[in-house]
């Protein structure tokens, strides 16, 4: 038995123009977002991936296609705008049975940075993994356009990986500065061999900065 349910991604509207090439896997570059800044009037794809037998995708409440689904895809061709696309999935009877969403970030643009761990120990061999992101305030993630983010790290410890999970990608992971890949990145941090703060600063062009404080603690001994 297959999957149940309803999953929409949507293609980066930015391929006019380009020349597909193909290998032995056949597959577009879908992603779970639909904040595509700078593309509004470009046209894109929305593929939904659901067990239901027919869906239909709405772009701010205009359905652009109603199709039969085939081994559990449908793709639709419509055309990037800020606002919601909506999936809706449908029964034999052609009752509603899932429905999906995909909102646009807002205007506004931050960095939302998280870090795995509250505390390092200091010996030298303690990581903390941060995940940045450029989004709107309320966290969704700004997929397009790409943009360069800057890090700083200082005290009681050192950056060990700075990065994105682009495939194809010259920047070197000990750069101090890295362009995001669908508005993501990630820092590793290691910590030293004495206790104190360990400071994170990250900076973009245009956006307040954001500094991650770390306590690196001594182990105590009885």
């Amino acid at each position: 038995m297959g999957p149940k349910g309803l999953w929409l991604a949507a293609q980066v509207p930015i391929h006019r123009g380009v020349i597909p090439t193909y290998n032995s896997y056949l597959w577009t570059d879908t992603v779970d977002s639909w904040s595509f800044e700078g593309c509004e009037g470009e046209p894109t794809y929305v593929d939904v991936y659901t067990d239901a037998a027919e869906a239909e995708v709405f772009v701010n409440g205009r359905s652009v296609g109603r199709q039969a689904v085939c081994d559990y895809f449908a793709k639709f061709p419509c055309t990037y705008e800020a606002g919601e696309v909506v999936a809706v999935g449908y029964d034999e009877q052609g009752h509603e049975v899932y429905r999906n969403s995909l909102r646009s970030a807002a205007p506004e643009t931050c960095l939302h940075v998280r870090a795995d761990r509250s505390s390092l120990a200091a010996n030298g061999e303690d990581f903390c993994f941060i995940d940045i992101a450029v989004a709107d305030t309320e966290g969704i993630v700004k997929t397009w356009p790409e943009r360069q983010v800057n890090i700083e790290v200082s005290g009681a410890g050192t950056l060990a990986g700075f990065g994105s999970a682009n495939h194809i990608n010259a920047e070197k992971f000990n750069n101090t500065h890295h362009l995001t890949y669908q508005g993501r990145l990630q820092a590793v941090i290691r910590s030293g061999v004495t206790g104190g703060e360990l400071r994170v600063t990250l900076s973009c062009d245009g956006l307040d900065p954001v500094t991650m404080v770390i306590p690196v603690e001594e182990e105590k001994h009885e």
